[in-house]
Parts: C-alpha cells; sequence; structure tokens
C-alpha cells in the first residue's frame, strides 16, 4: 500500500497555509484556505492522496511533559492531518503532547519501551526555512506546522513524515540517522530518542505568523533514506558528559531534556575561557546582539546548574528581554535543545575565536563554550609537573651538579685539582614519595630522553639498597645516558641518595582509588590534598595504560561497530564496570568467554581492553597463582583480560578463580617469621578459552566447586548466528574481516573510554548521584531479569551482569559509549540467559551437581549393575549383573525408573558427596521417592529378593537435570538487539 500522487494544478505541489500567511502559493490559493479548518476542504484533498485502502498509524497520546502513561490512537494521514492542522490558543506551550510511537502493553514512557514509530518528526529550530528543507522532501507526503516558539524572524516549525511501514525501535537510530541526512542535517538531535514528546500545535494568544502546511506525496520509506557511507558517531558531544538532574538520578545529555552540569563555578571557567560568552554576557554588548547569537548564549549556559540568574544578568539590556519569555527560552533549552556549537556561533556573525578553535585539556578542540568546563577536570599534575617550575636551571646537591649537560660529581684525586666527572645525562630529584602510612619510601625522577621527551618515575628507595643495576636498567630503558664507569655508577648512586628535596608526594603501588583520587600511571583523576604519583619497580607497567587515537576515534571505529554483538558489547561494559567495584561495595568476579578456536574470542578481550589501553593490558593464564597475584594487584579497579584458560593448570585454575573473586592474595611470613603484608585488589576479570574451569579442574582429578564457578562466570562464546561471538557483522564479507577489522581498530584507538569514565566518578560533587544512578540501574536490571525464584547463586551473578550492564548505560548517557539506550541492558540479559542455559537453569550449582553426579551414574552403569525387573534370577536371588547397585523397571510409558540399595547408593551413586544432601535435592525436584511416612527409602518386594528398603529412583531422572525457568519467567524476556541498518563499511 502506498500513497498516491494527487492531482496538481498547473503542475505544482499543493500547500494548506493557516492565518493567511504565505509561504510560497498564490493569493488564489490563499483564499481558497484562509477559513478551511472547520470544512471538508482538507479533508477532500487529503483523500485525493491516498488509494481506497488506506494506511493507518498508531501514535500515542499524553495529557502533557509530566504524563508518561502513553494512550494509544490509530489515525489516517487524513485524520492526523485534519487534527494536526489545527493550533490551539495557550498562554504557555505546555499543553496536550504526543508521541509518534507505539509502546510495549503496559509500560510507560520510556526509551526501552518503545515498540514502533509510525512517523518521523523533524524539529527545525536552527533558522533552516521551507525554501530549503521541502525541496529535500520532493515526492514526500508531510504536514508542516509552526511551532510554539515560531516568529517570522525566527522561524520554528516541525514536519511530519507518515513511514510506509512502521519503523522498530531497535532500528530507529540508523534510521534518524539517514533521515537526518536526507534534510540536510537540521533535525533537532533530541528527536533521534524513539520516545520524544512534542507537544500538539499550539500558538500564544497573540502570536501571528503560525502556520500549517501540507506537501502530497507518497509515505516514505526505508529505501527512500540515503544510506551510510561509513558508521556514524552518535550525537554531538562526546566533550560533554551528560549530568545527573535532580534526586532521581537521572542523567542526560546535552541532547535531551534538563542536562544541567552539577557545578556552578563551570559556568566562570567557560566564562573566562570563551570570547563569544565574554562578548555576549557584557553590558555594552547585550543592546546590539542578534537574537540567534542571544539564544547561543543561553543554550550554552543554561548547562550549568543555578544558571538562571547570570543568564538574566547578561541579557537584561537586550532589547527584545523580557524576564517571563527569558526564563521560558532556558526552559526550552534545557529540556529540548543542544547548546549551540561553535561552528554555528562562527555563521551566525561572531568572528573573534581563536584561530584552531579553543581547546580541552586534553588538546581536543572543544566543539560548543559549554565544553570548556572540561578545565575543571584537568588531571591533576604529578610531583614532578607540580613544582618544576621551582626548580632551577643549574643548582648544586652535596657536591653534585646538575644542569642541562647532565649530573656531574666532583673528584678531589690526590695530587689533582678538582674536577667534574659525569655521571649522566640530566635527572632531577623534584619530590620524595611515601605511601598514606608514611612508608613505601621513594623518589620522583625527571628526566629527558634523548628526543627530548619529558618523563618521569617514580623510583622506590629500596631499590638503591642492592647493586643497583634494577633502576640503572629502568633508566637505560627509559632514555637516560648513565657513564659507563663504576666510579660514574656509585656516584650516581651517591646522587640519589644524596637529593632531598623539600616537596612531597603521596605514592600509590596500583592503579585504583586512592584516597578520593584514581591512579593511573601517568595521570591522576580527582582531587588530592597533595600530589599522588604512580610508584612501580616495574616501568614496563607505565606503558600498560596506553593511549591511541582519541574517544572520538574509539566511539566510531571501535565501540559502534559492536551494537548488535551481545558478546562483544557485554565485553566494553565490562571493562568500564571495575572502578565501580569501590564505590558500590560489589565484590570481585569474572566471565570466561568459553568456545571453539578461531570464533573471536581474542577479539572480545582486545575491545574490552581497548577501555584501558591496548593489547599489552592483556595477559594469559600460563603463569602460577603466585604470579597472577601479582598481576591482579597491577590491574586493580581496572580490567583484568587473560586469554587462553587452557594453558593454565587445572588446580592452579581453581585456586585462581578464589584468589580473583576474594580479592587478596596469601599470606606469607617474612624472613623474621612476621606476616607481611598480603596483597589486595578489586577487578573483573575477562577471560577466554576452549575449556572450562569445571573441566580443567575435573582434568587435574578434582572437583569444580559452586565458588569457583560462580567467580569466574562462563558464558557461551558462540553467539549462535553462525559468525563465532558475533550476531552481526554489518556488512563485513565475513565474521573473520569483522574480527580482524575490530581487532586492528582497538590496536589503533584505545586508552580513552575508561579515563573519560574516572574522570567524572572522581568529581566529588557528581560522584553521589552517579553512584544512585548505577544503583538505580542495577535495580532495574534484577528486577526486570533476574527470576524471581532463582536461587542465591543465580541471584549473585545477576547482580554482577547488572552491574556491567548499568556501567554500560551510565556510559551511553555520559556520551562515553555511542550505542542507543537499552543496547547495554539487552546485551548483558542476552549474556546471563545463556549461562543461565549453559548451567542448566536456575537452581544451585550444587543442586544441579548432585542431580547430575546420580544421572551420570546411570548413564556408566545403567546396564550393568541395574538387573532388568523381568530377568531370570537364580534361586539364590542372583542373576547375571555384576556388583549389583539394584534393579531397573520399565514404565508404561517406555522409559525406565531404578531401585537402588541403600549402601550402593550412599557408597558409589553418592561418591564425593553428602548422600544427605543428594537425597534432599533429589526429593526437592520430585526424582526420588518417599514412602507414607515421608522417608527416602520405600518398602518395595524386588524379584528373587523379597521385600527390602530402597531408594526409588523415578523415571525423571534421566530428563532435565534441574528445573527450568518457569514459563511466565520467560514472557517477554528477549529484548530485541539493536541492530544497524546500514552495513558497516570494512
Amino acid at each position: 500500500m502506498r500513497f498516491q500522487p494527487a492531482q496538481k494544478n498547473n503542475n505544482e505541489s499543493m500547500y494548506m497555509y493557516f492565518n493567511s500567511e504565505k509561504i510560497g502559493k498564490t493569493d488564489a490559493q490563499k483564499s481558497v484556505i484562509t477559513n478551511i479548518i472547520g470544512t471538508n476542504v482538507l479533508s477532500n484533498a487529503i483523500q485525493a492522496t491516498v488509494a481506497a485502502e488506506e494506511l493507518h498509524f498508531v501514535i500515542s497520546e499524553f495529557s502533557g511533559h509530566q504524563d508518561n502513561a502513553p494512550k494509544a490512537k490509530s489515525h489516517t494521514w487524513d485524520s492526523f492531518c485534519k487534527e494536526f492542522s489545527k493550533h490551539a490558543v495557550q498562554t504557555t506551550k505546555q499543553g496536550p503532547a504526543w508521541s509518534p510511537a507505539s509502546y510495549l502493553n503496559g509500560t510507560t514512557r520510556k526509551n526501552g519501551n518503545v515498540d514502533q514509530i509510525s512517523m518521523a518528526v523533524i524539529d527545525v529550530d536552527n533558522g533552516t526555512s521551507l525554501d530549503v528543507l521541502l525541496p529535500r522532501l520532493k515526492g514526500f507526503a508531510c504536514l508542516v506546522h509552526s511551532s510554539y516558539s515560531h516568529t517570522a524572524e525566527v522561524p520554528k516549525y516541525r514536519v511530519v513524515i507518515p513511514f510506509a511501514k512502521p519503523v522498530a525501535a531497535a532500528e530507529w537510530p540508523d534510521i534518524w540517522t539517514r533521515l537526518n541526512q536526507l534534510v540536510g542535517g537540521c533535525n533537532d538531535p533530541a528527536t533521534k530518542d524513539p520516545s520524544r514528546l512534542y507537544y500538539k500545535p499550539a500558538h500564544a494568544p497573540e502570536a501571528e505568523h503560525h502556520f500549517a502546511q501540507f506537501q502530497e506525496g507518497s509515505p516514505i520509506s526505508i529505501a527512500d533514506l540515503p544510506a551510510l557511507a561509513t558508521p556514524m558517531t552518535t550525537s554531538p558531544i562526546t566533550f560533554f558528559p551528560r549530568s545527573v538532574r535532580n534526586s532521581t538520578a537521572e542523567v542526560d545529555g546535552i541532547e535531551t531534556a534538563a542536562s544541567q552540569l552539577h557545578f556552578e563555578q563551570g559556568l566562570k571557567v567557560v566564562e573566562q575561557r570563551c570570547a563569544f560568552m565574554q562578548f555576549a554576557s557584557a553590558k555594552e554588548n547585550q543592546q546590539h546582539l542578534s537574537e540567534p547569537l542571544w539564544m547561543a548564549m543561553i543554550s550554552n549556559a543554561c548547562r550549568f546548574e543555578k544558571s538562571e540568574q547570570w543568564i538574566h544578568e547578561s541579557s537584561r539590556h537586550h532589547g527584545e528581554y523580557d524576564e517571563n519569555e527569558t526564563t521560558s527560552r532556558i526552559e526550552r533549552y534545557r529540556i529540548g535543545s543542544p547548546p549551540m556549537t561553535c561552528q554555528r556561533i562562527r555563521e551566525l556573525g561572531f568572528q573573534n575565536c581563536p584561530t584552531g578553535g579553543c581547546k580541552r585539556p586534553n588538546g581536543e578542540v572543544t566543539k560548543a563554550p559549554a565544553g570548556l568546563y572540561g578545565w575543571m577536570f584537568r588531571n591533576q599534575l604529578g610531583a614532578a609537573e607540580t613544582i618544576s617550575n621551582q626548580i632551577p636551571e643549574s643548582y648544586s646537591v652535596s657536591g653534585f651538579s646538575i644542569n642541562d649537560e647532565g649530573v656531574f660529581m666532583s673528584v678531589n684525586k690526590k695530587g689533582e685539582a678538582k674536577s667534574q666527572l659525569k655521571i649522566s645525562s640530566r635527572i632531577d630529584v623534584v619530590a620524595l614519595t611515601r605511601d598514606q602510612d608514611s612508608g613505601n619510601w621513594g623518589m620522583q625522577l625527571r628526566f629527558c630522553d634523548p628526543d627530548n621527551v619529558m618523563k618521569s618515575w617514580a623510583l622506590p628507595r629500596e631499590l638503591l639498597a642492592s647493586s643497583g643495576d634494577s633502576y640503572r636498567s629502568s633508566l637505560l630503558k627509559m632514555g637516560v645516558s648513565i657513564e659507563p664507569s663504576k666510579e660514574a655508577r656509585d656516584g650516581l648512586a651517591g646522587y640519589l641518595v644524596a637529593a632531598l628535596p623539600a616537596a612531597r608526594a603521596l605514592s600509590v603501588r596500583q592503579p585504583g582509588w586512592s584516597n578520593g583520587s584514581f591512579v593511573l600511571p601517568d595521570a591522576v583523576y580527582g582531587r588530592s590534598s597533595e600530589p599522588v604519583v604512580f610508584q612501580t619497580n616495574d616501568t614496563d607497567e607505565l606503558k600498560r595504560f596506553s593511549q591511541k587515537g582519541s574517544l572520538e576515534s574509539w566511539q566510531q571505529n571501535v565501540a559502534y561497530p559492536c551494537i548488535g554483538n551481545s558478546r562483544a558489547i557485554a565485553s566494553i561494559c565490562i571493562g568500564l564496570a571495575p572502578p565501580l567495584l569501590a564505590l558500590l561495595g560489589e565484590d570481585n568476579g569474572g566471565f570466561h568467554l568459553r568456545g571453539n578456536s578461531s570464533i573471536g574470542k581474542s577479539v572480545c578481550l582486545f575491545l574490552g581492553s581497548s577501555v584501558w589501553g591496548g593489547s599489552g593490558l592483556i595477559r594469559t593464564w600460563n603463569v602460577t597463582v603466585n604470579g597472577l597475584e601479582g598481576v591482579a594487584a597491577m590491574h586493580n579497579d581496572v580490567l583484568l583480560p587473560l586469554d587462553e584458560l587452557g594453558q593454565a593448570d587445572g588446580k592452579a585454575a581453581g585456586e585462581a578463580a578464589y584468589m580473583l573473586g576474594n580479592g587478596q592474595g596469601k599470606s606469607r611470613a617474612g624472613r623474621g617469621g612476621e606476616a607481611r603484608s598480603v596483597k589486595k585488589f578489586r577487578n573483573l576479570v575477562l577471560s577466554s578459552g576452549e575449556k572450562s574451569i569445571s573441566v580443567l579442574i575435573s582434568e587435574a582429578g578434582s572437583t569444580a566447586m559452586a565458588g569457583q564457578e560462580v567467580r569466574m562466570v562462563e558464558i557461551p562464546a558462540d553467539a549462535g548466528c553462525n559468525f563465532g561471538v558475533f550476531e552481526d557483522i554489518h556488512g563485513a564479507r565475513s565474521s573473520q574481516i569483522f574480527a580482524e577489522t575490530l581487532k586492528h581498530s582497538a590496536a589503533s584507538h584505545h586508552g580513552h573510554a575508561g579515563r573519560a569514565f574516572v574522570e567524572m566518578l572522581a568529581d566529588q560533587a557528581l560522584q553521589p548521584r552517579l553512584i544512585e544512578k548505577v544503583k538505580a540501574l542495577m535495580k532495574r536490571f534484577v528486577e526486570t531479569y533476574v527470576p524471581s525464584n532463582a536461587n542465591g547463586q543465580v541471584g549473585r551473578v545477576g547482580n554482577r551482569f547488572a552491574l556491567i550492564a548499568a556501567a554500560g548505560e551510565l556510559c551511553i548517557e555520559l556520551g562515553i559509549l555511542p550505542w542507543p539506550e537499552g543496547e547495554a541492558f539487552a546485551a548483558c540479559q542476552k549474556c546471563f540467559m545463556a549461562w543461565i542455559d549453559l548451567r542448566g537453569g536456575i537452581e544451585n550449582h550444587e543442586s544441579s551437581q548432585a542431580i547430575a553426579k546420580v544421572r551420570r551414574f546411570i548413564e556408566l552403569n545403567g546396564e550393568s549393575r541395574f538387573t532388568a525387573w523381568n530377568e531370570d534370577i537364580d534361586n539364590n536371588g542372583m542373576g547375571k549383573t555384576i556388583q549389583r547397585a539394584g534393579f531397573r523397571r520399565a514404565t508404561s510409558d517406555g522409559r525406565t525408573e531404578y531401585f537402588v540399595f541403600p549402601e550402593a547408593y550412599k557408597s558409589d551413586i553418592c561418591a564425593g558427596m553428602d548422600a544427605r544432601f543428594v537425597t534432599k535435592t533429589l526429593i526437592e525436584n520430585e526424582l526420588l521417592n518417599v514412602d507414607n511416612r515421608g522417608k527416602p527409602q520405600i518398602d518395595i518386594r524386588l524379584p528373587g529378593m523379597g521385600k527390602m528398603r530402597v531408594y526409588h529412583l523415578t523415571a525423571d531422572i534421566m530428563g532435565e537435570a534441574v528445573s527450568q525457568l518457569p514459563k511466565e519467567e520467560t514472557l517477554g524476556r528477549q529484548p530485541q538487539v539493536s541492530k544497524l541498518g546500514a552495513k558497516y563499511d570494512l
């Protein structure tokens, strides 16, 4: 079914106008429609464009912007245009609203609850004229109406375009982007939210120039939209973290509603650094400032809490200033529009922006004035940088002279004048370091390598106690020149011991949270009372958290192509979640991707690692438990990726699972017998391998305990779509090519997302609200996806999946991840359900093990140790069965039940397990019959043996090992994973 073109007059498209405003037609045409509301003229005109069999469009109506209960309403294009061509007269723009979407039954207005979108809405408030826009939509039916704030000088209107076929919510992000390309990028980015709310047409009582206009044509189909040549980078603006709005901990983006930043002083920082904001807010400039530039100033300033007074003071002398209207504009920009970009401000006539744009702390150019707030979060400098300006060009320290030529030692040989012996290139000892307990003393060194690249290292002083080979090797590796003579080597040690600067810095020996700051080897995020430095014996650790590309390039080339792929999405979420462990008090844990070789498991490790650094972060299981303990400590509060579980020893792997899950190493004694400090760490593990931990442990002759498997959750790596770990390869020629492309991209773009996340988490003003947001997201995940009748083990694992899902959704809302809302939830839910399916259900692991053990005994010995009920028995009650454990009897439905002798049951079937627990589990699962007194053994007359008490295993023992999810628990539990409509260009 498609719309048929209407008959045209004079080869022109037919337009409808109201309020006698001419937008391109003749006076004669205007006279026909001046009083068209309330007549059938519009209806007749529209019906002329529709075939006899009309399409119907389902929209949702709301009483106002606070109403979240959608009321579905079906329209023909005729009835829709008829209703939406009428402007209500209102004193404020707030009024009845609508959404071009239908929602899942019984749900509220949220992006995740949208089912389908029946119409596209182009919301234009950037000055684009209809003369420019409508030719782009030639041939397509659409209704155009002015919005409440429309004026002749600043046109603002909406274009509603019917879809030939409703668009699924999962496809909307891609469709929105292609539609925005079609209209030249003039659409308000807020309309990309599938649940976006729009006020019905209205205008103020005295307003003029409002209009409604109809263009004939066909409904638009997906095939009519331009294809995406390259992956899109979602919205504006990754430079601008979204912020918490109120006590409900909603986090919004600059392209969505109420994106107020949490710090009042941020606006002062923006004003100080932005020439435009200074100019626009200056009293002497206000009366001459054009209205669009005035709106640009408001759109950026309103992002900050308590900015209203500043905006009014900066607007009071504008010719069009009205206090109430300005307050409304502030609210409007907070609810519906992003901050106006620097490019748009220049296009509007401001010419005093610096060449190349204003830089953010990381050196990247900001995209809007509000983005300069980031200078508030500038990384705290290490001790060397903090006091570098205090170090003179040349100075002396206890017989040593330091200048740009190097470090020199005064030498006074017998019978010779004093001379200067060069011992190394220049090394400045800029601060002494120590931990919170005033131990682990060290020194912060600053030096340049031969390429004149400035470097620093917090050298532990304990390394000076030995021969010095260790620290000299590290210095040489980092580019310091050390003279080869023994005298020079000894002199270097003497210099480092003699240098006692007054400056102090707090040292930490592992990454992660420390004293309210988040420490990485090369950066510290958050505020501390004194400089914080990362101190390590192994300088190679400084390189693991490397950075390449930018956050934006990582989003486009690594994160974005993962959309629609549950294992890839979950891997990135696992990478982002570790900093939340300490803030939420959550336990350590791990996720193990198990599957055959060459299906993409390692690529998932690359994706997770790219959050923090390159492939250097990935370790292997082929280490001792003690070695893994040290590795885990160096990944504190960040991801620990471990590849190739199959290389590990089974017994060691079991011990490692407990050690990593418990978050601490072994207790050890010092040389004098005293207890040494125990290494402690918080991290999430992302592991891969062809075998599971339970299989490795079994191969080592042991039995895997529930605690081991719960600590290291096993996810089937194969996503079940014939693409290995992937469900959607976005047009690549093969899953292997797609995997290699992602792997290459991760090698070229990494190390930014984790830093962006902790930069916001470390802000003490924002942190409490982000924590509340994470808790709310976790609660929602658990309530939605974790079965209500699940046991404690499933609940514990479900909570861990909730943590990584919440981390992903929060980073989506903060602008760190370029995915549509709900993508992280959908992926983590899919992996969680795959884990439940793999383990066999939602019962306790011990219960599953007990049932599996009984079943395995019967599978191995059913014929050999259980005598058939009708088999010939000799006079002594014995048949041909050797080491008989009992009898087996066929049931009426063709299955087999078993009668087990008590001693065989306890010693053979339940070997290695508590027989009472096995019995209790079998009874609870109705796999073992009880007598009329509830006892687990029944009295029965056995062939050739007379009456005996035995254990009666029902025929169901060879069916399902554990009860599955109840039917009602599975309904609606498979939300559609978001797909990319366009093919990914590889």
